[in-house]
């Protein structure tokens, strides 16, 4: 027999199953997305560096590999 594993819905909220009160359990859920979201931020452009520093890019190269506009000159 097959043991049954449950899995939290994605739009679910994983700190109201655990037993926290649902206030408290929305706090944690949106801290928790916001560590999220700045620790993969903080990947993504060590990635991005790296990639750059590996291939000993310049500017105007890595601007077109991430297909991003870039001005170092402050807007006036």
């Amino acid at each position: 027999m097959r043991e049954k594993i449950y899995v939290t819905p994605f739009e679910g909220n994983l700190f109201a199953d655990l037993g926290f009160e649902a206030e408290e359990a929305e706090q944690l859920k949106a801290e928790s997305n916001r560590r999220v979201r700045a620790d993969l931020k903080i990947q993504l452009m060590e990635e991005v560096a790296n990639t750059i520093r590996e291939r000993h890019m310049k500017q105007d190269e890595a601007v077109k590999l991430i297909d991003v506009t870039c001005s170092l000159r402050p807007q006036g």
